[in-house]
């Protein structure tokens, strides 16, 4: 189990809505099971609220805050992975948090998206520490984000690289590549 400070963060800022992510998503669960796990902070309570498909995601491409930084934000990964919840005494109370400090197999997936039918906010994938192991953490990661069949060749975590594409509702496609230092 790891412990401590991330090392480092790598992260891709997204512009999405629902119909733009479902198409990226049910590619990636097509090839493997996945699940999506709500991380949290200071719950009162040791739950987990997971998803098997990203369709069931109450309210996706919808933000749930006034800014990306604090939508609901999922784990990603492999279904059969257990998710560790973590505690700690907070104002002498044991508080509960679900997220990659032990967690180090997994990717966090925030939609965002429109708040208040006019404003699309930026949504993120995003992962702490060494991500040279990550492409086994979550099945056909080449999948999770690439576009049409020519592009499924890519993959999340190449060896220096984060990819995310839009999955535009019309035709085409688009990709943006981040160097990861």
């Amino acid at each position: 189990m790891r412990t401590g400070r991330p090392k480092a963060t790598r992260l891709i800022p997204l512009y999405a809505e629902k119909e733009d992510l479902l198409p990226v998503l049910e590619a990636l669960e097509s090839d493997g099971s996945v699940k999506y796990v709500r991380t949290g902070g200071q719950l009162p309570e040791p739950s987990l609220i997971a998803f098997d498909h990203a369709k069931d995601i109450p309210n996706l491409g919808k933000a749930t805050s006034e800014t990306g930084n604090f939508c609901d934000t999922f784990l990603v990964c492999k279904s059969e992975l257990q998710i560790v919840v973590r505690s700690a005494r907070v104002l002498g109370q044991e508080r509960f948090f679900i997220d990659q400090l032990h967690n180090p197999n997994t990717v966090t997936f925030t939609p965002a998206g429109m708040w208040n039918q006019d404003i699309l906010l930026a949504g993120r994938v995003m992962t702490v520490g060494d991500t040279s192991h990550k492409a086994s953490a979550v099945p056909s990661t080449q999948h999770l984000f690439a576009t049409t069949a020519d592009q499924h060749d890519l993959a999340l975590y190449h060896p220096n690289k984060l990819i995310f594409s839009s999955v535009p509702s019309d035709a085409g496609s688009s990709i943006a590549q981040a160097e990861c230092a």
